[in-house]
């Protein structure tokens, strides 16, 4: 039947965004070409990825009332992942408080050509919000990223390798807010509220060569940092008559 629908090629976007509960909700997608000539021919992409196939998605999260947890999952025609996040508040007092976390995934690479491998990361980390006189607030976070691939090419005989990194990360931070509020009598806001919040921040990653000693080009990707970053933040808010 020449009137019945046959595409060669085609494109399946789907997006599902639920709040399961008063605490959880659920977020998944979906993205699937039929092959990277759909890009080429109907999104205009002169050179698409010859890897392009699905892309799948989901993730959950669940709030506490001192932490959440996230569980996510990802998958495409060369890779896989199952990552998670968990936040807890250890300790508060006032403005102060105290709040581990950790975040990880374990991830697989399968290419059509090049090196195929699996990979799993974690991060602990230590976060630590503090008062600074009355009117400042601080904030200090220490983690480590610890990290474990094993890597082939399938396509060269003795290609296997395994190798993994410990690389120290840090922050440092001071800020404040100064707001002040405008009353109008007349016109269409009776209200205005400006905020303006100065920031200075510290980024520290430890300095850890992030290849194998076969050199394959697997992993690493996490650069090298010492970085001050002074930001000033400006907010305003108006309320109509």
């Amino acid at each position: 039947d020449s009137s019945e629908l046959n595409p060669k090629r085609f494109k399946f976007e789907f997006n599902h965004n639920q709040q399961i509960d008063g605490q959880s909700r659920l977020i998944t997608s979906a993205l699937v070409y039929s092959d990277s000539q759909f890009q080429k021919e109907y999104e205009l992409i002169d050179n698409p990825d010859p890897n392009t196939a699905q892309k799948l998605t989901a993730n959950i999260n669940r709030q506490f009332s001192n932490g959440s947890i996230s569980l996510s999952a990802a998958q495409t025609r060369e890779f896989s992942e199952l990552a998670f996040q968990f936040r807890d508040t250890f300790w508060r007092s006032g403005r102060a408080s105290l709040s581990p976390e950790i975040s990880g995934s374990v991830v697989r690479y399968y290419r059509v050509q090049g090196y195929n491998g699996e990979g799993a990361a974690a991060t602990p980390r230590l976060n630590f919000n503090f008062p600074v006189f009355n009117h400042f607030d601080g904030s200090i976070k220490i983690g480590k990223q610890l990290s474990r691939y094993k890597v082939r090419d399938p396509n060269l005989p003795g290609s296997e390798d395994e190798y993994g990194f410990e690389i120290l990360d840090s922050e440092i931070e001071f800020n404040t807010v100064f707001s002040k509020i405008f009353k109008n009598e007349t016109g269409t806001f009776t209200r205005f509220k400006h905020l303006v919040t100065p920031r200075i921040q510290y980024n520290y990653i430890e300095d850890v060569p992030q290849q194998s000693d076969s050199g394959v080009p697997f992993g690493g990707g996490v650069s090298a940092r010492r970085l001050t970053t002074l930001r000033l933040e400006t907010v305003s808010y108006t309320h109509l008559r």
